[in-house]
């Protein structure tokens, strides 16, 4: 009988994606309390096209020399591949889909296993900002997000989408969300106001992993901007990524180059960088990279904070979240590390745990 009982509570991961986070999602599962740990098994590891299945699950084990595995380059998932079609057959009411990807493809999975009564959990911001028809069904699908979770979304494991949900849950008005959801533009802009030059800080914070593998990435400010729409579309506005107003960071005459001619002709525009952070030091003002959500629009973009105010006082890496609504006219203020694996595995890990107690 409690084997029966055990059976009936288990929760089955299905995790897509095994890169830097994927990884480290899996290593602090192991680490769980195994009272905590009981309730969940993982099912597979899948990538785009592949997965590594088991009918009884996964066991730690399992898990540990899939790490080693991929760690070590040896890891071939191509052999499993036919395994997919059985696994997404047996999506059902006990399915947690975990997304660590950054690919729209993965879509097709979620949707499946939110109408066989599943749940997901996305770390992946491309499926919820990407055309609106898709983040409604995916509303739809889940109950209105009560089987979706995406912390990670924005801002890594802070609780900005926890809070909004629960302002906009007990009928809140949002009246604006102002943010720093990028670790990497407030580093480079913190170095500015250091006196460094912005082509050795972009180069810098390539090779301290704080941007993607092509920096221009970060600094079009289009993934400022997908949180920003997100955020935007949670709290009910109907929006394109196209409707957002998004400041470009990355000089003209360099945004269709190589990585490395970007990174080799970047010290072309450093007087224009230091001439823009000077201006604004001189009036006691900050330059910092932010959403905007109000009632009418949503943007990414450079401004001129207060020295002192919330956004201005930021620093280095540190993402924050200001919101104001009509209960909150002196705002909510969310603030922490916003970035790094280990904080975003932690979130992604939070959002699996809170299915534990949750009816579905």
């Amino acid at each position: 009988m409690k084997d029966l009982l055990l059976g009936y509570k288990m929760k089955k991961i299905i995790q897509l994606g095994l890169g830097n986070i994927g990884i480290e999602v899996i290593r602090q599962f192991l680490k769980l309390d195994p009272v905590v740990k009981s309730d969940f098994k993982y099912k597979a590891v899948m990538d785009s096209k592949n997965c590594i299945f088991k009918k009884n699950c996964l066991d730690d084990k399992d898990l540990r020399k899939l790490i080693d595995l991929k760690l070590s380059g040896k890891l071939d998932m191509s052999k499993y591949q036919h395994e997919k079609k059985k696994l997404i057959d047996s999506f059902g009411r006990k399915t947690i889909i975990v997304d660590v990807t950054a690919s729209d493809e993965t879509y097709p999975v979620i949707l499946e296993c939110l109408k066989n009564s599943g749940s997901a959990v996305l770390a992946n911001k491309k499926l919820l900002a990407g055309e609106q028809k898709r983040f409604d069904v995916l509303k739809n699908a889940s109950d209105s997000f009560d089987r979706i979770k995406f912390e990670c979304s924005v801002g890594a494991g802070l609780p900005i989408i926890y809070s909004l949900k629960s302002l906009i849950k007990t009928n809140d008005k949002i009246k604006e969300i102002r943010g720093c959801f990028s670790g990497t533009l407030g580093y480079v802009f913190s170095e500015l106001e250091n006196g460094k030059k912005f082509s050795e800080i972009v180069r810098k914070a390539k090779d301290l992993g704080y941007t993607e593998p092509d920096p221009r990435e970060d600094l079009s400010g289009k993934d400022v901007a997908r949180k920003a729409l997100i955020l935007a579309r949670l709290s009910g506005k109907k929006l394109e990524l196209s409707d957002v107003k998004i400041d470009n960071l990355v000089p003209e005459k360099l945004r269709k180059c190589t990585v490395e001619e970007f990174l080799n002709n970047l010290s072309d525009f450093d007087k224009v960088f230091e001439k823009r952070i000077w201006k604004a030091l001189v009036k006691d003002k900050r330059m910092r990279y932010t959403a905007l959500v109000s009632e009418t629009r949503a943007s990414a973009g450079v401004i001129k904070a207060d020295k002192y105010s919330e956004i201005g006082s930021l620093k280095g890496t540190l993402n924050m979240c200001v919101i104001r609504t009509r209960r909150y006219d002196n705002p909510l203020i969310i603030q922490g590390p916003g970035a790094g694996v280990k904080v975003t595995a932690d979130g992604v890990l939070r959002n699996i745990l809170e299915f534990k107690t949750s009816r579905f």
